[in-house]
């Protein structure tokens, strides 16, 4: 037994030989004499680590919640007592007991699930899920933050309601508003701005009710779902070897809401089908990237929620156990019970379910089934209607709210431009929920994809993504731009999307320029934007500098002593035309920096079009955008490449280089190189004209046809100008300097055109030969002596057979000749091309000897 005792000398026994857990802070006693009352002990290491210990319980203590037990029952196990030992030194607290055995992780793992709760139903789950939320809300309101969230820490009566214990390790205030922080957290339940946030800083990072918003909205998705994590999953990405948790999770990717096909549910999860929509959306606006103004969905929010699901569940009529959102026309858990692969159920719920919404519109009414799902667009969710040869899109409620996309949906309903509409899901019914544009019905279309999430993947169906694949979408890009350029709407790589027969559409039609008063929604505009917006801003910045210098030289002038009075300057249709070369001319010889002379700019003007169709040609193709690189080995962003006017390429210049992950433009033919500099660097800034989309579709079919397979590699193709396959050179190099290496040797030269030349002319000697001797035994029948006796007669076919002979003969020889130059003139040809080279050589050199001697035996 040892003694402890409280601030007003109240003397607490305990028995230090049974204690009920201990932990890396301290240890539980029960009371002696109480046994609903703890005390924690913290260790000594504990106390040291943590000078503000004392402090921060006893502001606990101070500012306790006045709800700590419910109907007999302790829910939260908060600090309500400081506790110190003989000599007065602080070492821990008294707190009720949370009377509860076992955890929510004996709710949520289905092993312990069977054992401790093995008549646990749905509905209980339910039950579960919203006394969490009212807890979690509770201690909200009392201005307390969690911190640290995890399973251990909520224990489940058996009449299911919630406690909370390990209270001390909360983010709280005291009354002077000084914050205590959680300093430790669990990652499996931390949002990834807190992880960043500790990474990047110190354990002390304030948390927020936000924070523990993420947290909650994880342990309702795995009491809801049979222990199945939200961020669990399959991940199908070749390149990916790791924890699909930790991976989605920093990524911020929710696997039943993204867009990405590589990342799909687990296995043995149940379809995301089977929660109702507004129980959906509660997820969805929990688990999406954070941003700073993102608020998830909160405590009370979840309750309300969990509630309407609560009551509106069906009772099985085959097992009464079993209670089913009211969505469903069966019972899915029947269906779940049977087999728990997530795609074969997902496949069963379509079938069984019945979420169909009737919406107005500004003609007949549309029914949507809201759990046929197709796919997801920028703006919102493609789903099925009741009429087959029609779909609607659903804008999502933050992108709604965010770009006004009721007002902009409308521009381009009642007019959209003709030449656009084979390219975009042209709007046929505006879809109104309480007279507000929700969303908007077009004609069915094969579903869609994201291009940049195509081009990342390594099969499209059955079809293999190759370097073809990608310059056949670069060059659908390019057949796109020529409307687009007419129209003067400019788009970024975003807003691209494929189908499965690789036609490139738009379906955020919202998002595009509608003449002056709809601008276009820009993602990513610092890396579409070409060099001559800084060259404006540069030119008009110069235009300022010399404006002030000239005020300045005039006030100076006006303030010197005159000789002569001259009077002041009346207005009169007299001026002298002003030059700005002389002055850009003494600017220079100061050694001044001068910019480039561009007046104005303008962002939906041809030549803007053209630099961000070279870009996405670039990103295609290339897999990097084409300003990605570094500077003297530091990574500097596009913006700083394209204000400087620097081509990444073909080490343009020393300190500069394009990212590790480029295919290098030196790996395609001279004119495609030719094209992309001409698109991506400027040379005479006044007369900017870069490759149109007609010329870039030209260029790219012809790249497409001069590509072939690789013999090692299925999902390699290289162009004809390489010897041997660039991409397995790209995939063996580690810098860019060994890859120009391989290019640089592997590159055809005159002398292979010279042997596939040598090699058509033999061919072409033989044939004649063959035909030749055909033409003989057709003519004369035989060839024995008497018919050679008969033709030497005939001394003018013996003339031209001759002659053409030493024709052929001289024609070898000059590829002989030609061959040899190119050998002496290339020393970089290996030693198996110049075996090659030779025996083409003894080739022509047998041929040209023979027929020289057969011209001369004639003779």
């Amino acid at each position: 037994m040892k003694n402890y005792y409280l601030e007003d000398g109240t003397k607490l026994t305990v028995d230090e030989s049974k204690p009920l857990g201990s932990g890396g802070e301290g240890t539980i006693y029960l009371h002696a004499s109480d046994p609903s009352v703890l005390l924690k002990i913290y260790k000594k290491q504990a106390l040291k680590r943590s000078s503000d210990l004392e402090d921060k319980v006893r502001a606990m203590v101070e500012k306790k919640p006045r709800l700590l037990h419910h109907k007999g029952l302790t829910i939260i196990a908060w600090p309500q007592r400081l506790v110190y030992d003989s000599g007065r030194h602080f070492v821990g607290y008294l707190m009720s007991r949370v009377d509860a055995k076992n955890n929510l992780s004996h709710v949520i793992t289905p092993g312990l699930q069977k054992k401790k709760f093995p008549k646990l139903t749905f509905y209980d789950r339910v039950v579960i899920s919203i006394n969490l939320a009212l807890v979690m809300d509770y201690l909200h309101k009392n201005e307390s933050v969690i911190g640290d969230i995890n399973t251990s820490d909520f224990f489940v009566y058996p009449g299911l309601q919630i406690g909370v214990v390990d209270t001390d390790s909360f983010q709280v205030k005291n009354e002077d508003g000084k914050v205590y922080h959680c300093n430790v957290f669990t990652p499996d339940y931390t949002p990834p701005e807190v992880v960043r946030a500790t990474k990047n800083k110190d354990k002390r990072v304030e948390r927020t009710p936000n924070n523990d918003n993420y947290g909650l909205a994880i342990l309702i998705f795995q009491t809801l779902m049979m222990g199945v994590h939200p961020f669990s999953a399959r991940i199908k990405k070749p390149t990916f070897d790791g924890n699909a948790i930790n991976y989605c999770m920093e990524k911020e990717i929710f696997p039943y809401h993204t867009s990405d096909p590589d990342i799909i549910p687990p296995k043995n999860a149940m379809p995301f089908s089977f929660f109702p929509k507004e129980l959906q959306e509660l997820f969805i606006k929990a688990f999406e990237p954070y941003k700073p103004d993102h608020e998830r969905p909160t405590a009370d929010n979840w309750v309300q929620s969990l509630r309407t699901l609560k009551e509106s569940l069906k009772k099985c009529r085959k097992k009464k156990a079993h209670q089913y959102p009211d969505h469903f026309k069966k019972c899915p858990i029947c269906l779940r019970e049977k087999t728990k692969d997530h795609d074969s159920l997902q496949k069963h719920f379509t079938k069984i379910s019945t979420l169909l919404v009737t919406y107005k519109t500004d003609s007949q009414p549309v029914v949507v089934k809201e759990n046929e799902y197709l796919y997801q667009t920028l703006s919102g969710r493609v789903f099925k209607t009741k009429k087959r040869k029609e779909h609607a899109l659903m804008f999502s409620e933050k992108r709604l709210r965010q770009y006004r996309l009721d007002k902009r949906i409308e521009k381009f309903h009642k007019d959209t431009p003709k030449a656009l509409k084979p390219h975009v899901l042209t709007p046929e019914k505006l879809i109104y929920k309480d007279d507000d544009i929700v969303g908007y019905t077009f004609k069915a279309h094969n579903k869609l994809y994201k291009l940049t999430t195509f081009l990342k993947s390594t099969k499209f169906g059955k079809q293999k993504i190759t370097l073809k694949t990608r310059v056949h979408a670069a060059r659908k890009v390019a057949s796109l731009f020529k409307t687009l350029e007419k129209l003067r709407t400019p788009v970024e790589l975003h807003h691209l999307f494929i189908d499965e027969h690789q036609n490139i559409l738009i379906p955020d039609i919202a998002f595009l320029k509608k003449s002056d008063e709809v601008n276009p929604v820009h993602f990513d505009k610092e890396a579409h934007t070409p060099q001559e917006h800084y060259y404006a801003k540069a030119w008009e910045k110069y235009q300022e500098e010399l404006e002030a210098e000239e005020e300045e030289a005039a006030e100076a002038a006006a303030e010197e002593t005159r000789v002569l009075d001259v009077p002041e300057e009346e207005e009169e249709d007299f001026a002298f035309e002003e030059s700005y070369t002389t002055r850009v001319q003494q600017d220079m010889e100061e050694g001044l920096e001068v910019p480039p002379r561009v007046e104005s700019y303008d962002e939906h003007g041809i030549e803007t079009l053209r630099f961000a169709l070279a870009v996405i040609i670039h990103q295609i193709i290339h897999k990097v955008h084409p300003f990605s690189g570094t500077f003297n080995g530091t990574e500097k962003p596009k913006s700083y490449f394209i204000e400087h006017n620097v081509y990444l390429h073909m080490q343009h210049t020393d300190e500069a280089d394009i990212s590790k992950k480029a295919i290098l433009v030196e790996a395609f033919p001279g004119p495609y190189q030719r094209a992309m500099k001409k698109a991506l660097h400027i040379e005479d800034p006044p007369h900017i004209k870069r490759p149109s989309p007609t010329r870039w579709e030209r260029l790219l079919g012809k790249v497409e046809r001069g590509l072939k397979a690789c013999e090692k590699s299925a999902y390699h193709r290289y162009h004809r100008r390489m010897r041997s396959c660039s991409v397995c050179a790209e995939e063996q190099a580690e810098k860019n300097a060994d890859k120009r290496a391989f290019y640089k040797e592997a590159e055809k030269r005159p002398v292979d055109y010279a042997i596939s030349s040598n090699r058509l002319v033999n061919k072409g000697l033989l044939a004649a030969a063959l035909l030749g001797l055909l033409f003989w035994v057709n003519t004369h029948g035989t060839i024995g002596v008497e018919a050679l006796d008969a033709f030497a007669d005939n001394l003018a076919t013996i003339q031209v057979y001759f002659e053409v002979g030493l024709l052929f003969a001289l024609v070898a020889l000059i590829w002989v000749a030609t061959l040899i130059v190119n050998i002496f003139r290339d020393r970089r040809i290996s030693k198996s091309r110049r075996r090659l080279i030779w025996k083409n050589v003894r080739g022509n050199l047998i041929y040209a000897s023979l027929f020289i001697v057969v011209g001369v035996f004639w003779l």
